[in-house]
C-alpha cells in the first residue's frame, strides 16, 4: 500500500523567485515546499538569466473516479498537490453527474487541462477544458461516452466518443462559441492525438487506427478527411498517446500494448508490455523515460500505478485509476536584468495573465511589490531599485 498525503488545502501556489545578490552563481532549482514551487536566480552582472521550470518531478496526472489529481511521487509515498472534481468547479450543478467518472486528462501549455468522462453507468458523458490554476471550467459540452480528447489548431478540440446511440464518432467543438462544428464516424472511439509535426489527427476506434487531415480548417466549412486506416491485430482499441521525442504512438488493445511508428506506418508489440492485458492508459516521461501505466485489474479501474524502468507498483486503496499521464511544470519564464541605471528589470511573457509580483520583506513574509506593473506587446514588466543585493522576488498565482 502506498501512503497518500495531501497538501494543506489541496492547492499549489505557482511561484517564480528571483534573488539578486553580489556573487556570480548559476540559477538554482530549489524544491516544492509549503505548497510552493520555488526557483531561485542569482544575478551579479548585466547579463540576463532566464528562469524555467526544469524539475522532472516526478509528477503525474491521474483520472478514473470523479477526481482528477496531480500527484507528486516520493519513493513509496505520494502527495496530492491539486485536485479537480465537477463539484469544486464553476460547472452548473446539473452538469455534475456527467463527471461522476473521468477517463482522460491531458495538459496543454498555458495551464489548461482537457478532461473527458464517459458519464459512468448512464454513459451521459461530457468534455471540459479546465484552467488548472483556478479549477474553473473554461468550456464544457455534452459528449456521450467520451473517452479522450485533444486540442486542435484554431481554438478547437476533438473528442472521441465510444458506444452510444449518439456516440461512435469523433466530434470537433469550437472553444470560442462552445458549439459542435463537425463530426465523423469512429466506431467505439477511444483515443485522439493531434500530431503537430505531421499535421495529422490520429484517432483510435475499437478495430482500427485512422489519420485525418484538417481540411478548409480556417473557413466556415472545416472538414476532417480520412487519409489512412490501419486495421488492428486485436480488438478493443483503448489508449492512444505519443512517446515524447519519437515518431511512436503508444496504442493499447484488449490483450496487448503496441508501438505505432507514424513515419513508417508499422505496428509492433511493446518490448515490455507486448502481452499485457487490459492496459487502460500508458505514458512515457519525456525526460527520464520511465513508463507509468494503469492495468484494469479490478474492473475498468485499478487501485495501482505501475512503472517500468525502474519497475515498481504503488497501491492507493480506495482510488480508482483509469489513466495516468506524466506532468511537467509549464510556467511563465521570469527574466531579471540589472540595468545601467542601477535598477532591476523583472519581466515575464504577456500570455501569462493574473500573476502578481511579490517581494519578501524583512520579516520573511511575502507582500505585493510596490512598483508599477507595465506591459508591452510581449511582456509584463516591473522596474525595481537594486539597492538591496539580497532581495527576493517571486511571481505568484494561487490555485484556489
Amino acid at each position: 500500500m502506498c501512503p497518500l498525503t495531501a497538501s494543506r488545502d489541496q492547492r499549489v501556489d505557482e511561484d517564480r523567485v528571483a534573488r539578486l545578490q553580489g556573487s556570480p552563481k548559476q540559477p538554482l532549482l530549489q524544491h516544492l515546499a509549503s505548497n510552493s514551487l520555488f526557483l531561485a536566480l542569482c544575478l551579479a552582472t548585466l547579463a540576463a538569466f532566464t528562469l524555467r521550470s526544469q524539475d522532472p518531478g516526478p509528477y503525474v496526472l491521474t483520472c478514473g473516479d470523479a477526481t482528477v489529481r496531480l500527484m507528486r511521487l516520493q519513493g513509496q509515498r505520494a502527495e496530492v498537490l491539486w485536485s479537480w472534481t465537477a463539484t469544486n468547479s464553476n460547472l452548473p450543478q446539473e452538469v455534475w453527474p456527467k463527471f461522476v467518472t473521468t477517463d482522460e486528462v491531458k495538459y496543454a501549455p498555458g495551464g489548461r487541462l482537457v478532461i473527458t468522462s464517459s458519464g459512468g453507468d448512464t454513459l451521459d458523458g461530457a468534455v471540459a477544458v479546465v484552467e488548472m490554476w483556478s479549477t474553473n471550467v473554461l468550456f464544457h459540452a455534452s459528449a456521450p461516452n467520451a473517452h479522450s480528447a485533444d486540442f486542435l489548431p484554431g481554438q478547437r478540440i476533438a473528442v472521441a466518443m465510444s458506444y452510444h446511440s449518439r456516440g461512435d464518432r469523433m466530434a470537433v467543438f469550437d472553444l470560442s462559441s462552445g458549439q459542435e462544428i463537425l463530426s465523423v464516424p469512429l466506431f467505439g472511439g477511444h483515443g485522439v492525438v493531434w500530431d503537430e509535426q505531421r499535421q495529422l489527427l490520429w484517432a483510435l476506434a475499437d478495430p482500427y487506427l485512422a489519420a485525418f487531415v484538417l481540411t478548409n480548417w480556417f473557413t466556415a466549412n472545416p472538414r476532417l478527411v480520412e487519409v489512412y486506416r490501419l486495421w488492428l491485430p486485436d480488438l478493443n482499441g483503448h489508449d492512444l498517446y505519443p512517446v515524447p521525442g519519437t515518431s511512436h504512438l503508444l496504442l493499447t488493445t484488449a490483450n496487448a500494448v503496441w508501438l505505432f511508428d507514424r513515419d513508417t506506418r508499422t505496428l509492433v508489440r511493446h518490448p515490455r508490455l507486448g502481452t499485457a492485458k487490459h492496459v487502460k492508459g500508458v505514458s512515457v516521461h519525456p525526460i527520464t523515460g520511465q513508463t507509468v501505466y494503469v492495468q484494469g485489474d479490478i474492473s475498468w479501474w485499478s487501485e495501482s500505478l505501475r512503472f517500468l524502468d525502474p519497475d515498481q507498483t504503488l497501491r492507493f486503496p480506495g482510488i480508482r485509476f483509469y489513466k495516468a499521464r506524466w506532468f511537467l511544470w509549464d510556467a511563465p519564464q521570469l527574466e531579471a536584468q540589472l540595468t545601467p541605471t542601477n535598477t532591476v528589470l523583472l519581466r515575464w511573457p504577456a500570455s501569462w495573465t493574473g500573476f502578481q509580483m511579490q517581494r519578501r520583506n524583512a520579516h520573511g513574509t511575502w507582500e505585493p511589490a510596490p512598483w508599477e506593473v507595465r506591459s508591452d506587446d510581449a511582456h509584463f514588466y516591473m522596474i525595481a531599485p537594486a539597492e538591496d543585493p539580497g532581495a527576493w522576488f517571486r511571481l505568484w498565482k494561487p490555485m484556489r
